[in-house]
């Protein structure tokens, strides 16, 4: 006769924990809420260059015209900021030559009324 053997139950066992060296005592450390920043480099604007071949027409039309509008001197020079004091030394030689700055004519925004609008007394 055969023996019948009931086939053999194995129960698994938790693998045995691996001892860990121990600890020393550490502070805490306390990390603060605020990050650290680096400053920003910025770099600078590049000064626009002086335009010095807008100078002979201005002078051409000044001579002729004998004056020359601050319009048209902003358009010639639109970053004037950035050079004033090639400006004001461009200013003295329009003196210099016999040439007048005036002032652009009144703004269509302006609410200034013409004097024949004005009321008579």
């Amino acid at each position: 006769m055969p023996n019948k053997r009931s086939p053999k139950k194995v129960s698994k066992r938790p693998a045995p924990k691996k001892k860990s060296a121990p600890r020393p005592n550490r502070r805490p450390v306390r990390r603060s809420s605020t990050k650290k920043t680096t400053p920003k480099v910025t770099a600078k604007p590049q000064v626009a260059d002086w335009p010095e071949s807008a100078l002979p027409t201005l002078i051409h039309k000044g001579r002729q015209r004998g004056f020359l509008t601050e319009t048209e001197l902003l358009y010639a020079f639109p970053d004037l900021e950035d050079y004033v004091a090639e400006y004001e030394k461009l200013l003295d030689e329009f003196d210099h030559q016999g040439i007048n700055v005036v002032e652009s004519g009144p703004s269509l925004l302006d609410s200034a009324k013409p004097e024949f609008l004005e009321p008579t007394h």
